[in-house]
């Protein structure tokens, strides 16, 4: 890993590599323990990231993947989101390659309901997002396709 960096940018030759085992609680917590935020990619998460999250929401490390996995997300939540609170831990789930098309989706959506309210009117109806604004008098919502 370290020679791969090196030849990417030869200023990462240095960089230190934090090591550990998804399925070792110790080797987690020491990680943890010596950095100030952890970025993961382990997956499937439902199988592998608990312990990870655990291990950060106690020693109070932000804790940052890129799962798509709704059922880990609320697992994390329910079980880890007490102790982060208490550790000042932030836990961030979905940071990546499986959120992208929907954080692209709510920001053109964002960016058109600001720049139509700026301009006095209306966001436009975008195919991307599939919504615009409803019409005087009908009921607010996604709108059907015209």
């Amino acid at each position: 890993m370290r020679e791969r960096l090196a030849r990417t940018n030869p200023a990462l030759a240095d960089l230190p590599l934090l090591v550990a085992d998804a399925a070792d609680p110790d080797s987690l917590a020491e990680v943890v323990r010596t950095t100030k935020v952890v970025a993961t990619t382990v997956g499937p998460y439902i199988q592998f990231g608990g312990p990870l999250v655990a291990a950060c929401a106690a020693a109070g490390t932000d804790y940052v993947d890129l799962t798509g996995e709704p059922e880990f997300v609320d697992r994390a939540y329910v079980e880890h989101n007490a102790t982060a609170e208490g550790s000042g831990a932030r836990l961030v789930h979905s940071c990546g390659f499986d959120s992208i098309p929907h954080d692209i989706g709510a920001y053109f959506t964002i960016q058109e309901a600001r720049e139509g309210a700026s301009a006095g009117r209306s966001p436009r109806r975008s195919p991307c997002v599939g919504w615009s604004a409803p019409r005087p008098g009908s009921p607010a919502g996604p709108s059907t396709p015209r």
